[in-house]
């Protein structure tokens, strides 16, 4: 390690092999995996505003190959207008209803 450095723990892979950061930095307030990645997602199940929309969609092959879970689905019904996320599908096959969950985005 060099002078004017400290080790900064990661919590999500333990203490890494080598990370320079100068001594008077706050280590908390370094980029890191949780800040790119999960803050807004823990931020999210946090808020008062969440809620999961179940749903039975008709779905084949071809809609189960086209589906992005990164993409957002915009639905509007007579109780308003949001995006929503895909969280989970039940799928078994194209004779069967499909159980979606979808979850609304609030960030």
């Amino acid at each position: 390690m060099k002078s004017g450095t400290t080790n900064v723990f990661n919590a999500l892979f333990g203490v890494p092999k080598e990370v320079y950061a100068t001594v008077g930095q706050d280590i908390f307030s370094l980029p890191n995996i949780y800040s790119y990645f999960y803050q807004n997602q823990l931020i999210e199940l946090n808020d008062l505003n969440l809620f999961i929309l179940e749903a039975s969609f008709n779905l084949n092959s071809i809609d189960m190959g086209s589906l992005d879970f990164r993409t957002p689905i915009f639905i509007q019904s007579q109780d308003g207008m949001a995006y929503f996320k895909l969280n989970k599908i039940d799928y078994y096959n194209s004779n069967v209803l499909a159980d979606v969950k979808l979850q609304k985005v609030i960030i």
